[in-house]
């Protein structure tokens, strides 16, 4: 072998070292580049689970005071109905302490009989009897509830305000007023 050959041998071995060298550098390259790119991947991935968990935070803090505020109204539900219950009952001893009343007052009136009719002497006719007026004693009183110093003056007392009126005319008034409260009624102003 001589020196030349040597040389191209030494040399060829050289290069081929180089291009081993530069093929793994490059590889190495590469190796850390994709390396970089999974440790950005990965870092994007957190933040975003991150968020996520941040959102579902908020979600659960929102369904948290979305229960609280419908306890909140079932409690005031619950309350409210205890109280119109109570109200009611009110209403109702009231209603019947009334009744109570105005049955006590028709034994006590000689002019009413067993059945609460009350007889109408007044007419000519001895004995004859009227129908229940308890309906049109009731919206007297209404009525009389909104006129001043009136609330509290029993029904057969005649108003005496700016002129008097025969019972003809307070019949009329109050078939007047009846249908009024109907409409009224009918039409959703109660």
């Amino acid at each position: 072998m001589d020196t030349s050959q040597i040389v191209w041998l030494i040399v060829a071995i050289i290069v081929f070292i180089a291009v081993i060298v530069v093929a793994l550098t490059m590889t190495r390259r590469r190796t850390a580049r994709h390396q970089e790119q999974m440790r950005d991947r990965a870092r994007s991935m957190r933040d975003e689970a991150a968020q996520h968990e941040l959102d579902i935070r908020e979600r659960e803090a929102q369904g948290l005071e979305a229960r609280a505020r419908a306890e909140k109204a079932q409690i005031e539900a619950e309350r409210l109905r205890r109280e119109a219950e109570e109200k009611s009952g009110s209403a109702r001893e009231g209603r019947e302490h009334i009744e109570e009343q105005r049955r006590r007052a028709d034994e006590l009136d000689p002019d009413v009989d067993d059945h609460g009719t009350k007889r109408n002497l007044g007419d000519g006719r001895e004995g004859a009897e009227q129908p229940d007026r308890s309906e049109l004693r009731r919206d007297r009183s209404d009525r009389r509830a909104d006129v001043p110093g009136r609330a509290d003056v029993p029904d057969d007392v005649p108003y005496t305000g700016a002129h008097s009126q025969t019972d003809d005319d307070q019949n009329v008034q109050d078939a007047e007023y009846r249908e009024a409260q109907y409409r009224n009624r009918s039409e959703g102003r109660s």
